[in-house]
């Protein structure tokens, strides 16, 4: 009962994290962290050592002791240690993704929490566009978007728009870099539905639209690097492109 819990907690908390990623840096820290510890006390309870007892896990556990020592004698050891101590981290999230891959519903629920976030940030990036405001940011900061005051000062006036992340102009950043795993997702849960086509052609000029509004160059450049390459090796998707 308490495994089963627990399993459920991971994949409902880690279904999250696109979501948790666009609010900032601290929300997905937390559900990494504590779902790393909630890993580690499944795997206890459960005895199932077979995450564990991999080569390439000691390979990453003397990597991070060798860090830890390299901090502890270097000129700075406090300073060191900030970026060294918790670098164990990382191999935990690596387990925990290998553990979530194997449970279908956690790939399934993954695949809608990634589509439904890149959805909303993007039509709120039409509404920021069209009428000047991001409805999302002046909701959970409480604030008017850079795009409105730029437009209201006019002072240094870009036309670029930001939608939820306010002053930092990363949103074709952060869409591209989460388009085409969920486009790979999408695939892989619902292609069979009948309506799948007429859902991710719109998805695709939906998000694609969105990537060239935000005004980031090296983003686009990425979106049609993404699109060529598709186009050419993935024969199912040229016709939505």
């Amino acid at each position: 009962m308490i495994n089963s819990l627990l399993s459920k907690y991971i994949v409902f908390t880690f279904s999250l994290l696109p979501i948790a990623m666009s609010l900032g840096p601290a929300i997905p820290d937390i559900i990494i962290s504590l779902g790393g510890i909630v890993f580690l006390i499944l795997l206890y309870l459960s005895k199932n050592i077979f995450f564990l007892n991999k080569k390439y896990f000691f390979v990453f556990l003397l990597i991070c002791i060798y860090l830890i020592f390299t901090s502890l004698i270097s000129s700075n050891p406090l300073l060191s240690l900030e970026s060294t101590l918790f670098y164990f981290r990382f191999g935990i999230m690596a387990l925990v993704i290998v553990y979530l891959c194997e449970n279908t519903n956690f790939i399934r629920y993954f695949s809608i929490s990634l589509s439904v976030t890149l959805i909303i940030l993007s039509m709120d990036a039409y509404i920021e566009f069209f009428l000047g405001q991001s409805i999302l940011y002046f909701i959970f900061f409480g604030e008017s978007s850079l795009y409105y005051k730029e437009c209201v000062e006019c002072i240094n006036y870009s036309g670029r728009i930001s939608g939820i992340f306010g002053d930092e102009l990363i949103l074709g950043s952060f869409l591209i870099r989460l388009f085409p795993l969920s486009i790979a997702l999408l695939y892989f849960n619902f292609s069979s539905n009948k309506y799948f086509n007429y859902f991710l052609t719109f998805f695709i000029v939906l998000v694609s639209s969105v990537i060239f509004l935000s005004g980031e160059r090296t983003a686009f450049f990425m979106l049609l690097l993404f699109i060529f390459i598709s186009i050419i090796i993935i024969s199912n998707l040229r016709k939505n492109f």
